[in-house]
């Protein structure tokens, strides 16, 4: 517990509650099982009266406030780290795969239009000519936030 002694005004007695994170007892090893208590302090000419408690006084009047504005500085990029990555897992490709495959027989003068989300992933010749007879398309499948979409679909 820190008692702060600028906070104390000369020969004035009072009472104030404090929110004790931890302490150390006297061998000097920390108990991290310490419960978290509220403590009753009075302060008379910068004496200090704590039940159980060992008191330091602390000269970081300065620093209080500068570590106010840090925690309140990095909750507040928390908070936006935190939507970002929300914002990420909602749109970020994590995978991408083949469709079933769709075949068609070219040499009856059919075929495919070039058309999103579409590849063609095979072209065959069954004779000895040099024209091919049919062709194969798939389609391009990506997987955003666990959904499995097609690679044009918003």
């Amino acid at each position: 517990v820190y008692i702060d002694a600028n906070l104390v005004e000369e020969n004035i007695l009072f009472d104030c509650s404090f929110w004790c994170l931890s302490t150390v007892p006297k061998n000097g090893k920390s108990d991290r099982n310490v419960r978290r208590r509220f403590f009753k302090a009075y302060c008379f000419n910068e004496l200090f009266l704590l039940i159980d408690l060992e008191l330091v006084k602390s000269e970081c009047v300065t620093e209080l406030p500068k570590l106010r504005n840090d925690v309140d500085g990095l909750e507040t990029n928390l908070s936006k780290l935190a939507k970002d990555f929300s914002t990420l897992n909602k749109t970020a490709i994590t995978d991408i795969k083949f469709g079933s495959k769709q075949q068609n027989a070219i040499w009856r003068g059919e075929g495919y239009f070039d058309t999103v989300p579409y590849v063609i992933t095979e072209v065959s010749n069954f004779n000895r000519d040099e024209y091919a007879d049919n062709v194969a398309r798939r389609k391009v499948l990506r997987k955003v936030d666990g959904t499995w979409k097609e690679l044009a679909s918003d």
